[in-house]
């Protein structure tokens, strides 16, 4: 089989350890001129030639594969422009909608198992070792599907920021990146995953969209905790005594956001998963969901009796405050029903 690969960035470079070596890299395409004609790509064990656009009709091949964000952009030059069959057109941002023989015969299985240079929305990041979600979204087809679409949804808002509450390394910013023209505050207290999304937004586009901050959110900002980590790359908080451990300081979101400068009117979306105690998160914003009108879209994750009536306070407060339409997913990101307040008590109750 013989392919040609549409970019010459990170996305492009990172796939090429994957592909099999019985498959030919006719060529990489690019359509900045200054870069194509005698230019190679040095990726891994394979030297390959730059092609621009216009050359790619000399060029015998099986299939195109689209290797940059944009790819509905590239797609379109390839039909239209240059009459490449759709047949022939694979896109890497839709690598995990691919036939599956297809996809094997062009890559090995780590493509889609590997948590180093996992592709999100046309986003490369690195999940660090051992992270479930690209178990998860290999078995769980919807799994995290939902959250392109939220981002989407934010376009039609006139705030300017989404607050990423548990941001981990940054999977579920990756997924909304492309989606959105809004601004990015990432929490996230654990000092290993703090790191590695720090890295990670280095080889973002525009990375001075997004914020960080390191820190424990909750409705006591008196108290201070530590992180569980799991061995599926997520952590829980747990109380401490603050001479134990070095302190990671807790704040509420109303308190980051004054601390930030970001008024309650410009925040688009509130996205909290932090295994457990979400409903801290959404009780310590009780002035965002007074004064603003920002989208709230949270894990409930329920283990204690303690966390049971914490939820049953955070609905009440979403509901006062004028949220009275849910949406429900089960963990596995498929759909299940909507409705009120009343809804998420039974369900609370059922699990």
């Amino acid at each position: 089989m013989t392919i040609i690969i549409w970019g010459i960035g990170n996305m492009s470079c990172l796939i090429e350890e994957y592909i099999k070596h019985d498959v030919i890299i006719a060529a990489y395409v690019d359509n900045n001129a200054k870069n194509a004609g005698g230019g190679y790509v040095n990726a891994h064990e394979r030297k390959t030639r730059i092609v621009s656009a216009d050359e790619v009709k000399d060029i015998a091949f099986d299939f195109c594969v689209i290797a940059v964000k944009d790819s509905q952009t590239i797609v379109q030059q390839c039909l239209k422009d240059l009459k490449i069959p759709k047949e022939k057109i694979l896109e890497i941002v839709k690598l995990t909608e691919w036939d599956i023989d297809l996809r094997n015969r062009i890559f090995n299985e780590r493509i889609v198992d590997n948590s180093r240079n996992y592709v999100i929305e046309g986003v490369c990041i690195d999940l660090g070792e051992g992270h479930a979600l690209p178990s998860y979204q290999k078995y769980f087809k919807m799994y995290d599907r939902f959250i392109p679409y939220l981002a989407k949804m934010t376009q039609e808002k006139t705030g300017k920021y989404i607050i990423d509450i548990g941001a981990n390394v940054g999977d579920t910013l990756a997924a909304m990146l492309n989606h959105t023209d809004d601004n990015f505050l990432c929490i996230e207290p654990v000092g290993q995953f703090f790191n590695l999304l720090a890295s990670n937004i280095q080889h973002f586009d525009n990375p001075n969209r997004i914020w960080l901050e390191q820190a424990f959110i909750t409705d006591k900002m008196s108290e201070t905790y530590e992180a569980i980590i799991s061995d599926k790359g997520t952590a829980a908080k747990m109380p401490t005594d603050s001479n134990t451990t070095s302190r990671i300081p807790s704040k509420s979101v109303d308190y980051l956001l004054e601390e930030r400068n970001i008024t309650y009117e410009e925040v688009d979306l509130l996205k909290i998963d932090t295994d457990g105690f979400d409903a801290d998160c959404i009780i310590s914003a009780s002035k965002l969901l007074e004064k603003g009108s920002a989208f709230i879209y949270w894990e409930n994750y329920n283990e204690t009796y303690d966390q049971y009536i914490k939820y049953l306070n955070a609905y009440r407060l979403l509901n006062e405050n004028g949220y009275s339409v849910f949406f429900v997913f089960d963990n596995y990101g498929n759909y299940l029903c909507k409705g009120g307040i009343d809804v998420l008590n039974s369900i609370l109750d059922y699990v």
